[in-house]
């Protein structure tokens, strides 16, 4: 389903309205060229808040949609935006809006969202703070991830940790078959996507990963069997005394509570609750051994900034402030 806004016939008679690339200015003010990550993380809140809004609006129809532009000081002949619900009203669907393409489990939930132009960057704050197992395990050989969505973290991992093993578990054939509109590698020797239950997968897999990212929604949110103590407690005994356990909690604060019982029921106290910014969920990390990140750990985030898309350095200090509270 296409909701075009009627733009402008160029000379030839062509439509003016595409994608928005990277060099159009939006919105439409004077802005100095993007040449910090600073500059680049603030486009992408921008835009990003902006697909928030309309995918709010999309259940209002049409002119909702054109005031939520408006709202924005986006001009609606710089984007197209398209819906496409491959597997009907019930199913995942595809939103694309200028140069982001969001996976939403419902007209009002967005899952994951990809920039066309860069699809191995990460827009959403809570996949930026997730990476953060990087500061507490740098080198990990062995990644699993429970719950593939649009797959940011998947790519991510692929692209800039090539000598790690990567297996991403998913539930809902329907997101798998979306892979390849989101740029997901294709199954290799490091790298591969199963179709299973996470929390059997957990339970039964005789593999010993180094981390284990948990990141297990549907249309109705977080997946129930991904937040028991049985859960917490199978993936604690898989990772051994040095893995870490990275999970993205929901925003609904009193299931935030339970869930954190279950994790201290699981880890003792060995977790830190990180929150996200501008929003109520919670990223958890947890390990039985875990601590402060140190000042080798600190040095490491200088090093890792070069060339990921993620500042680690501002990301190590909201970790530290956060590490003994949870």
């Amino acid at each position: 389903m296409a909701f075009p806004f009627d733009p402008p016939a160029a000379p030839d008679g062509s439509c003016t309205s595409n994608h928005l690339s990277p060099g159009v200015s939006w919105p439409r003010v004077a802005r100095v060229q993007e040449d910090t990550e600073a500059d680049r993380t603030r486009r992408d809140r921008a835009e990003v808040n902006l697909l928030l809004d309309v995918v709010a609006a999309l259940d209002h129809g049409r002119p909702a949609i054109a005031a939520c532009l408006r709202e924005h000081e986006a001009d609606a002949r710089d984007f197209a935006l398209v819906l496409d619900a491959p597997f009907g009203i019930d199913g995942p669907a595809l939103l694309e809006l200028g140069d982001l393409c969001a996976l939403l489990f419902d007209p009002s939930m967005m899952q994951s969202v990809m920039r066309l132009s860069d699809p191995n960057r990460l827009l959403l704050d809570y996949t930026r703070v997730m990476m953060g197992f990087l500061l507490l395990r740098p080198m990990p050989r062995r990644i699993e991830m429970i719950g593939l969505g649009g797959g940011s973290l998947a790519k991510f991992c692929h692209r800039y940790l090539p000598d790690a093993d990567i297996t991403v578990v998913e539930i809902d054939p329907r997101v798998i078959a979306l892979r390849d509109r989101f740029r997901i590698p294709q199954d290799d020797g490091r790298f591969r996507v199963i179709h299973a239950d996470g929390a059997d997968f957990a339970r039964d897999d005789p593999s010993r990963p180094d981390v284990i990212l948990v990141d297990g929604f549907d249309r109705y949110g977080q997946t129930e069997r991904l937040d028991r103590f049985e859960f917490y407690r199978d993936c604690r005994d898989r990772l051994g005394d040095d893995g870490l356990l990275v999970v993205n909690l929901c925003d609904n604060p009193l299931a935030r509570g339970i869930s954190k019982s279950r994790l201290r029921h699981a880890f003792g106290d060995a977790f830190a609750v990180v929150p996200i910014e501008g929003e109520q969920n919670r990223i958890v990390f947890a390990s039985r051994t875990l601590g402060v990140p140190d000042a080798n750990q600190l040095q490491h985030a200088a090093i890792l900034n070069a060339g990921h898309g993620v500042d680690f350095s501002k990301l190590a200090t909201r970790m530290a402030r956060r590490f003994g509270k949870p």
